[in-house]
């Protein structure tokens, strides 16, 4: 795909069969963190991570159009740069581009499912796919630990849980507050949903539980057979979901505008995924999931040390550097709380000033005089804050600072 400019220097877009974008998979070993960070950062560690300029031809006739690259950061995340024809495209344009790309993805996935399964479940929504999709993702990474054998063919567990308003005969009004829902469990050989058509087998699975609950007998019968499930013999094998895409979460507003983000903090504790609609994305949606119930009790509330897993044995060499990379690990965390130790030392100095600044408005020759009352009184309010935030903030740095002489 290349845009021409013509005699008029007007741009036209052509494309004829099999013409292509630019797709380049890259990966790096760059601090992904550093990346991300909101402070200011050299502008030379970013060309790497986009296309090269979209070169004319040699007849400076054509022009590509646009170019792609995913640059893959091992265990911390994915960059996708893009290169584009001003021509053709502006950054509005090329926004919406990226959101329908990502958008398709859950579309796709939908295809793909239908294409594996003879008889495709009647429920195939956004839920059923994502809930499918982390399902597998998780019992692929999950194989062979808590002592199993990789060979062992195990049953998974599937808990969700299911909004039966509407689904009661007659179905509550909207008007109804109070809890309505029912859990269903739905369990699968580890084999199968490690194979090829594993997300297809998990969406058959669990789309057609969710169908099954349109009929309201199926719901008593759901409630009443989950007395029924052995749950501390299933508790290794049994991932659930907390939440929904269709919640609404987002959309709450108190005044100050909508959220920025959600968590459900009780994932910590029970090992579940957390499910909800991504802010600002139509169609988008977010899974989360706390590994912090897989510790020890004991461990739970501790830091726990890093490790990596190496392609060829060089636990000789790693043990043998055992006290260098303990060290630069304290040193890594006491970098980071050293670095928020100085946020807090510099927003204790601008609340600082605030409050002097106001106390010395207000001990000035004739502010009671020449100041309304209501906004006398207003000042006091906005000092008394101020003196609060102080006191706050004092007690995190004096804390941060002990953790920091501790660590030394």
């Amino acid at each position: 795909m290349a845009s021409r400019f013509n005699k008029t220097l007007k741009p036209e877009i052509l494309y004829v069969d099999g013409d292509s974008v630019s797709f380049i998979v890259a990966e790096s070993g760059y601090d992904f963190y550093t990346l991300v960070a909101n402070y200011v950062k050299n502008d030379n560690e970013f060309y790497p991570l986009v296309p090269e300029s979209l070169n004319m031809s040699n007849d400076n006739k054509l022009a590509p159009v646009l170019a792609l690259q995913v640059t893959l950061f091992p265990n911390n995340g994915v960059c996708i740069g893009v290169t584009y024809n001003h021509a053709v495209a502006d950054g509005g344009i090329v926004i919406q581009f990226m959101r329908s790309w990502a958008s398709t993805d859950i579309k796709r996935l939908k295809e793909w499912i239908l294409s594996r399964l003879s008889t495709p479940p009647l429920h195939l929504s956004t839920f059923v796919v994502t809930c499918a999709y982390v399902w597998t993702c998780l019992v692929k990474a999950t194989w062979g630990e808590n002592g199993a054998n990789a060979s062992e063919d195990q049953i998974k567990y599937f808990g969700f849980s299911i909004d039966c308003r509407s689904r009661l005969d007659p179905p509550l009004p909207k008007t109804y507050f109070g809890t309505c829902i029912c859990g269903e469990i739905v369990s699968a050989k580890q084999s199968d949903l490690v194979g090829l058509d594993g997300i297809a087998i998990a969406a058959e699975l669990i789309g057609t539980v969710i169908k099954k609950m349109d009929n309201a007998d199926e719901i008593l019968e759901s409630v009443e057979k989950m007395d029924s499930y052995d749950f501390p013999t299933m508790a290794d094998h049994l991932l659930s979901v907390a939440g929904s895409a269709k919640l609404g979460a987002y959309e709450t507003d108190f005044g100050w505008g909508i959220p920025k983000k959600t968590e459900v903090v009780s994932i910590s504790a029970t090992g579940a995924i957390s499910l909800s609609e991504y802010p600002n994305e139509v169609g988008a949606v977010e899974s989360l999931r706390s590994l912090r119930p897989q510790l020890s009790p004991n461990e739970r509330h501790q830091r726990q040390p890093a490790f990596a897993v190496c392609r060829t044995d060089k636990s000789e060499f790693i043990k043998t550097h055992e006290l260098e990379i303990s060290t630069l690990a304290t040193l890594s965390s006491l970098e980071v709380l050293e670095a928020e130790l100085e946020k807090l030392r510099k927003r204790r100095g601008e609340l600082q000033k605030q409050h002097d600044n106001l106390k010395q408005i207000m001990s000035a020759a004739g502010y009671k005089q020449k100041v309304a009352e209501h906004r006398q009184n207003e000042d006091v309010v906005k000092l008394e804050k101020l003196m609060r935030e102080l006191n706050i903030i004092e007690e995190a740095a004096n804390n941060l600072e002990r953790a920091i002489a501790g660590g030394r």
